[in-house]
C-alpha cells in the first residue's frame, strides 16, 4: 500500500503499518476463529471422521484426528467438572491480579492433566484388548472354540436341564 493511498483513506503510519492494515488483519484472525468455532460446533467428530476418509486420506491420519477431536470433548467436560468441584470448595479463580490467577488455576489444570492421563490409559487398555492396529482396518480376532471349550459348554446345558427339570417338575 502506498503513502499517497494512506493518506486519502485517512490512515497514518505507525512504524511501517498502517490502521488499514491492522485492521484487515484483525478482521481476518476473527473470521478464522469464528468460522472454527462454527465448524466445530456444527460438525461431530464422527462426520468429520467419515467426511476425511471418504477423500481416501490415510487411514492413521483420519483416526488420531477422530481420537483427538473426541478427546478433547473430554477434556472440555472434565474442566468444566473440575472447575466447579474447586469453585465450590471456595476457590476464587477470577479475583486478584493476573499472578494469584493463575496460581489459582493450577489447582485445575493439575487435576485435569492427570485425569487426562487416566482416560488415555483407560483408551490404550481398550484398544489393546480389541487388538486394535492401524496397520488393519479389521479390528477384532476372532476366536474360535477348541474342545474344551465345546465340553464346558455341553456341560453347563446338562446342568441347566437337570437343574430345570428339578425344580419345575418335582
Amino acid at each position: 500500500m502506498n503513502t499517497l493511498a494512506a493518506k486519502d483513506l485517512g490512515c497514518r503510519y505507525n512504524g511501517g503499518i498502517s490502521v488499514l492494515t491492522g485492521a484487515f488483519m484483525t478482521f481476518r484472525l476473527l473470521l478464522i476463529v469464528i468460522l472454527s468455532l462454527a465448524f466445530v460446533s456444527f460438525i461431530t467428530p464422527v462426520e468429520l471422521v467419515n467426511a476425511l476418509s471418504s477423500f481416501r486420506l490415510p487411514y492413521k491420519l483420519v483416526f488420531t484426528l477422530g481420537l483427538s477431536l473426541r478427546h478433547i470433548s473430554t477434556i472440555s467436560d472434565e474442566y468444566v467438572a473440575i472447575k466447579e468441584g474447586q469453585t465450590s470448595r471456595g476457590l476464587e479463580l477470577d479475583k486478584g491480579f493476573l499472578v494469584s490467577r493463575i496460581k489459582n488455576y493450577n489447582s485445575v489444570v493439575l487435576p485435569l492433566l492427570v485425569r487426562s492421563i487416566e482416560n488415555a490409559e483407560k483408551l490404550v487398555l481398550a484398544m489393546e484388548l480389541k487388538s486394535f492396529s492401524l496397520n488393519n482396518r479389521r479390528r477384532y480376532s476372532v476366536g474360535k472354540l477348541k474342545s474344551i471349550d465345546y465340553l464346558v459348554i455341553t456341560s453347563m446345558a446338562i446342568i441347566l436341564i437337570i437343574f430345570t427339570v428339578k425344580v419345575f417338575v418335582w
